[in-house]
């Protein structure tokens, strides 16, 4: 029997199953080109969006705990994609700063992910990719709403 026979083939199961396949996707195209996984990747990428982030912001970004956060930190300092200081203000904030060979990773997976995924969904009509992007924004934005506005 297969899953989709107990669970049935509704949104919440279709959306999560996608989730899954793209995550599977990204993790071996993370692995396959570039070397890393794409939790590697993403904790780096969010990091790049910030400036000079402590432990708690890139935790509060990243939607995990600080501790988990903390754990990833010197594995990567001593792997060289982030380098560690701290605020003259306040002794215990730790501050991280992405290395020169993690923007580059940053720079060049962003690329390439766009493009794999641009490439995968080349069975769509012309026009569809952006029309979809267009609709998955839209349910980004209730889902985001309604994580800020609990009912």
């Amino acid at each position: 029997m297969a899953v989709n026979d107990l669970i049935g083939n509704g949104i919440a199961v279709t959306l999560h199953e996608l989730v899954y396949r793209i995550d599977a996707f990204a993790e071996k195209l993370m692995r396959e080109q570039h070397g890393v996984s794409y939790s590697h990747y993403h904790f780096l990428a969010v990091a790049s969006t910030l400036d000079a982030p402590d432990v708690t912001t890139l935790a509060e970004c990243l939607a995990v705990s600080k501790a988990a956060v903390s754990k990833r930190l010197d594995p990567l300092a001593g792997d060289g994609w982030i380098t560690l200081g701290s605020d003259p203000d306040h002794a215990r904030r730790v501050i991280i700063r992405l290395t020169p060979k993690a923007v580059q990773l940053v720079t060049d997976a962003t690329a390439m992910l766009e493009r794999e995924f641009t490439d995968a969904l080349g069975e769509l009509p012309p026009g569809e990719v952006d029309h979809l992007n267009g609709r998955l924004r839209v349910l980004l934005d209730i889902f985001l709403r309604k994580e800020l506005n609990p009912a």
